[in-house]
Formats: structure tokens, C-alpha cells, sequence
């Protein structure tokens, strides 16, 4: 069998297992929904050779939830909002540049005290071990808040 013909039966086999994660990464934006079906469809194709032919089915099920994954991560990496990437030189802002400052505190303003605190602290150029030590959280916490405080910003944002 050609790798065409392999391709396309893999693909109807795992047609759900790639639409419900692909549904559930874009958290229901249609477009991105799309966007994410075709880099998969993309990722499998450039990898079918990689899959054994003899495969099980259980074997290629989970060969397909690794592809998907990849797919989904190069797809954000590739795709960020600058706006949202939150690097440390767009938010410390110097006293001079006073748009950006004002950005920075109107961006902060929809943030909690202790989200505020750890993008400060991030902002003076502390490492997320030490924020995590300062904040007396653990570092997967950190990471956490940090995220969860981006995603609000994110949909204000967007």
C-alpha cells in the first residue's frame, strides 16, 4: 500500500480522536478549529512513514494523540499574539516611554494583588524559583498563577 492510501486510512480511522482534540485546544473558535485540523492533518502526513505498518490499533491511536499534540504546540508556537507573549521588555516600561507604562498599568489594573505582585516581581527580573520562594508557593503554583493570569488577560485582550 502506498503511503497516500495509508495515509487517508489513518486518517478516517482517527477522524473523532483528532476532531475532539482539536475542539477541545481551540475551546470552540471554529477557525482555530480548523487551523489546528489541518496542521494535524499536516503532521501526520509528514510522519505516516514514521508509523509502523503492522501497527495495532492501540499503537496508532496513541501514535495519533502524540501527532495531535505536536501539532497543537507548533501551531501556538508559531502563532502568538505578540501582545500576549508578556516579555519582560514590552512591560518594564522606563519612566521616559510613557505609552507603554500606561499599558502596562492599564494591563495590570485587571489583575488581582497577588497576579500583580508576581508580574512586578518577574518585571524586576526575578526568576520564577525565586518568585515562588518570595510568594511562599511552590514553583508549579507560580507557574500556575502565571499562566491563569495570562489566559485573563488574554480574553480581555483578544
Amino acid at each position: 500500500m502506498d503511503s497516500i492510501e495509508r495515509y487517508r486510512q489513518v486518517l478516517l480511522r482517527n477522524r473523532k480522536l483528532i476532531w475532539a482534540v482539536c475542539v477541545r485546544s481551540a475551546r470552540g473558535d471554529a477557525e482555530l478549529t480548523k487551523d489546528l485540523i489541518q496542521e494535524v492533518m499536516l503532521q501526520v502526513l509528514l510522519g505516516i512513514d514514521n508509523l509502523r505498518e503492522d501497527a495495532l490499533p492501540i499503537e496508532e491511536r496513541n501514535w495519533m494523540r502524540w501527532r495531535c499534540r505536536a501539532a497543537i504546540k507548533r501551531h501556538r508556537r508559531n502563532h502568538r499574539i505578540p501582545l500576549l507573549q508578556l516579555d519582560t521588555e514590552a512591560l518594564s516600561a522606563t519612566e521616559d516611554d510613557d505609552g507603554s507604562k500606561e499599558l502596562l498599568e492599564e494591563a495590570l489594573s485587571y489583575l488581582t494583588d497577588d497576579e500583580r505582585l508576581l508580574f512586578r516581581l518577574e518585571l524586576d527580573g526575578y526568576q520564577g524559583a525565586e518568585i515562588a520562594a518570595q510568594l511562599g508557593i511552590t514553583v508549579s503554583a507560580y507557574y500556575q498563577r502565571r499562566h491563569r493570569a495570562i489566559e485573563k488577560l488574554r480574553k480581555i485582550y483578544a
